[in-house]
């Protein structure tokens, strides 16, 4: 199953039961990529460069679609009694922290609360459920690189 664009609200506050919501946040003012204190995310990080989503796409792709517009508006987040994460991965996300070339940088797991997730994949019964915040619908119609990641998914 796949699950696009969730914006926070009742139904997406635990999606099908998982413990998996979404939420707003904003970017610490120490993220060179956010110093404005916004609430979208102008860049992505590829964590799993082999997962089908990302055929034909580097991170480069996820910076920027269309050179002006944002690549997401809202974050997974997973309850702290979700035990569904333990079987999922994390496909992308945006580290809230500081980059490892900067001063005292902070190692996170990707779970952990340094990170943004935009997109995570687990198994769920005999199934595998794909969630992501990133505007791949909003934006297929315009933007290359979303329309190639939604024909990855879909293939």
């Amino acid at each position: 199953m796949i699950i696009l664009e969730q914006n926070p609200g009742c139904t997406s506050d635990t999606i099908l039961g998982t413990g998996i919501s979404v939420c707003r946040k904003t970017q610490p003012y120490w993220s060179r990529w956010a110093t404005n204190m916004t609430k979208h995310a102008d860049r992505a990080d590829i964590c799993d460069e082999k997962h089908p989503l990302f055929t034909g796409i580097t991170e480069e792709d996820l910076k920027w679609w269309n050179k002006d517009t944002y690549l997401t508006h809202a974050f997974l987040t997973f309850r702290k009694d979700s035990k569904e994460t333990a079987r999922g991965v994390v496909l992308s996300r945006i580290g809230n922290g500081l980059l490892p070339d900067e001063l005292m940088p902070v190692q996170y797991n990707y779970l952990d609360s340094g990170y943004s997730i935009t997109a995570f994949e687990y198994t769920l019964g005999a199934g595998t459920l794909f969630i992501t915040t990133l505007l791949i619908g909003t934006k297929m119609k315009f933007e290359p690189v979303a329309r190639k990641m939604f024909l990855n998914i879909c293939s």
